[in-house]
Protein backbone atom coordinates (compact mmCIF):
# COMPACT_ATOMS: atom_id res chain seq x y z
CA UNK A 1 0.00 0.00 0.00
CA UNK A 2 2.83 2.40 0.88
CA UNK A 3 4.47 1.76 -2.49
CA UNK A 4 1.25 2.60 -4.33
CA UNK A 5 0.79 5.85 -2.42
CA UNK A 6 4.44 6.77 -3.05
CA UNK A 7 4.00 6.00 -6.76
CA UNK A 8 0.88 8.19 -6.96
CA UNK A 9 2.69 11.05 -5.19
CA UNK A 10 5.60 10.79 -7.65
CA UNK A 11 3.25 10.77 -10.66
CA UNK A 12 1.23 13.74 -9.39
CA UNK A 13 4.40 15.69 -8.54
CA UNK A 14 5.87 14.99 -11.96
CA UNK A 15 2.73 16.14 -13.76
CA UNK A 16 2.58 19.34 -11.66
CA UNK A 17 6.23 20.11 -12.42
CA UNK A 18 5.70 19.57 -16.12
CA UNK A 19 2.67 21.80 -16.51
CA UNK A 20 3.43 24.48 -19.03
CA UNK A 21 6.53 22.66 -20.30
CA UNK A 22 4.94 21.70 -23.58
CA UNK A 23 5.63 23.13 -27.01
CA UNK A 24 6.25 26.87 -27.20
CA UNK A 25 3.55 29.11 -28.58
CA UNK A 26 4.11 30.55 -32.06
CA UNK A 27 5.06 33.91 -30.55
CA UNK A 28 7.54 32.31 -28.14
CA UNK A 29 9.05 30.29 -30.98
CA UNK A 30 9.38 33.46 -33.09
CA UNK A 31 11.16 35.24 -30.23
CA UNK A 32 13.51 32.34 -29.56
CA UNK A 33 14.22 31.90 -33.26
CA UNK A 34 14.85 35.61 -33.72
CA UNK A 35 17.39 35.53 -30.87
CA UNK A 36 19.12 32.48 -32.32
CA UNK A 37 19.22 33.96 -35.83
CA UNK A 38 20.63 37.25 -34.55
CA UNK A 39 23.44 35.27 -32.89
CA UNK A 40 24.59 33.70 -36.16
CA UNK A 41 27.71 34.77 -38.02
CA UNK A 42 29.96 33.44 -40.76
CA UNK A 43 32.08 31.68 -38.14
CA UNK A 44 29.20 29.23 -37.75
CA UNK A 45 30.18 27.71 -41.09
CA UNK A 46 33.41 25.87 -41.79
CA UNK A 47 34.30 24.55 -45.21
CA UNK A 48 35.86 21.33 -46.35
CA UNK A 49 36.76 19.92 -49.70
CA UNK A 50 35.09 16.76 -50.92
CA UNK A 51 34.97 14.72 -54.11
CA UNK A 52 32.00 16.76 -55.29
CA UNK A 53 33.47 20.16 -54.38
CA UNK A 54 33.41 22.52 -51.44
CA UNK A 55 31.04 21.58 -48.67
CA UNK A 56 29.80 23.70 -45.73
CA UNK A 57 29.74 22.27 -42.22
CA UNK A 58 27.35 23.88 -39.76
CA UNK A 59 28.40 24.64 -36.20
CA UNK A 60 26.27 23.32 -33.36
CA UNK A 61 24.65 26.75 -33.08
CA UNK A 62 23.88 26.94 -36.82
CA UNK A 63 22.53 23.38 -36.80
CA UNK A 64 20.18 24.24 -33.91
CA UNK A 65 18.89 27.28 -35.80
CA UNK A 66 18.54 25.25 -38.99
CA UNK A 67 16.47 22.55 -37.26
CA UNK A 68 14.11 25.15 -35.78
CA UNK A 69 13.87 27.01 -39.10
CA UNK A 70 13.18 23.76 -40.93
CA UNK A 71 10.45 22.81 -38.48
CA UNK A 72 8.85 26.25 -38.81
CA UNK A 73 9.25 26.21 -42.60
CA UNK A 74 7.71 22.73 -42.95
CA UNK A 75 4.78 23.57 -40.69
CA UNK A 76 4.18 26.86 -42.56
CA UNK A 77 4.02 28.73 -39.26
CA UNK A 78 6.74 31.18 -40.16
CA UNK A 79 8.32 32.38 -43.32
CA UNK A 80 11.63 31.10 -42.04
CA UNK A 81 13.51 32.31 -45.09
CA UNK A 82 12.51 35.91 -44.43
CA UNK A 83 14.10 35.72 -40.98
CA UNK A 84 17.47 35.03 -42.62
CA UNK A 85 17.18 37.64 -45.37
CA UNK A 86 18.45 40.62 -43.27
CA UNK A 87 21.67 38.67 -42.58
CA UNK A 88 22.46 38.72 -46.31
CA UNK A 89 23.19 42.46 -45.96
CA UNK A 90 25.85 41.96 -43.26
CA UNK A 91 29.44 41.11 -44.27
CA UNK A 92 29.94 38.96 -41.15
CA UNK A 93 26.68 37.03 -41.66
CA UNK A 94 25.90 36.69 -45.36
CA UNK A 95 27.67 33.33 -45.76
CA UNK A 96 25.78 31.62 -42.93
CA UNK A 97 22.50 33.08 -44.22
CA UNK A 98 23.25 31.85 -47.75
CA UNK A 99 24.10 28.34 -46.51
CA UNK A 100 20.98 28.05 -44.34
CA UNK A 101 18.72 29.45 -47.06
CA UNK A 102 20.16 26.95 -49.52
CA UNK A 103 19.66 24.07 -47.10
CA UNK A 104 16.03 25.11 -46.57
CA UNK A 105 15.48 24.66 -50.32
CA UNK A 106 15.02 20.90 -49.98
CA UNK A 107 14.96 19.13 -53.31
CA UNK A 108 16.32 22.10 -55.25
CA UNK A 109 19.56 21.43 -57.11
CA UNK A 110 22.39 23.95 -56.98
CA UNK A 111 25.91 24.29 -58.30
CA UNK A 112 28.76 22.69 -56.37
CA UNK A 113 32.33 22.61 -57.66
CA UNK A 114 35.89 22.83 -56.43
CA UNK A 115 35.52 26.53 -55.68
CA UNK A 116 31.77 27.26 -55.82
CA UNK A 117 28.81 26.39 -53.67
CA UNK A 118 25.44 27.62 -54.95
CA UNK A 119 26.99 30.72 -56.50
CA UNK A 120 29.34 31.50 -53.60
CA UNK A 121 33.02 31.40 -54.47
CA UNK A 122 34.88 29.56 -51.70
CA UNK A 123 38.64 29.13 -51.84
CA UNK A 124 40.26 26.52 -49.62
CA UNK A 125 43.99 27.07 -49.52
CA UNK A 126 46.56 24.33 -48.93
CA UNK A 127 47.01 25.45 -45.31
CA UNK A 128 43.37 24.83 -44.41
CA UNK A 129 42.25 28.45 -44.50
CA UNK A 130 39.01 29.47 -46.18
CA UNK A 131 38.83 32.62 -48.28
CA UNK A 132 35.43 34.11 -49.16
CA UNK A 133 35.44 37.56 -50.74
CA UNK A 134 32.83 39.91 -49.22
CA UNK A 135 32.45 41.53 -52.67
CA UNK A 136 30.14 38.60 -53.48
CA UNK A 137 27.62 39.77 -50.90
CA UNK A 138 25.55 41.89 -53.30
CA UNK A 139 25.26 39.07 -55.85
CA UNK A 140 24.23 36.58 -53.17
CA UNK A 141 21.65 39.00 -51.77
CA UNK A 142 20.30 39.64 -55.27
CA UNK A 143 20.01 35.89 -55.89
CA UNK A 144 17.90 35.41 -52.76
CA UNK A 145 15.83 38.59 -53.09
CA UNK A 146 14.38 37.28 -56.35
CA UNK A 147 13.44 33.99 -54.64
CA UNK A 148 12.17 35.32 -51.31
CA UNK A 149 10.28 38.52 -52.08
Amino acid sequence: MTKIIYFIIVIVSFSILNQGCGRNTDKETQTILSEYVSGLNNGDITWRGSYTGVDPVLSENAMRVFKILLDEHNSNKTDAKRMLFPLLKKPDCFVVAHVLLTKLQIGVEYEVSGDRWNGLKVILDNKGATIIDNNQMADIEKKWSSLIK
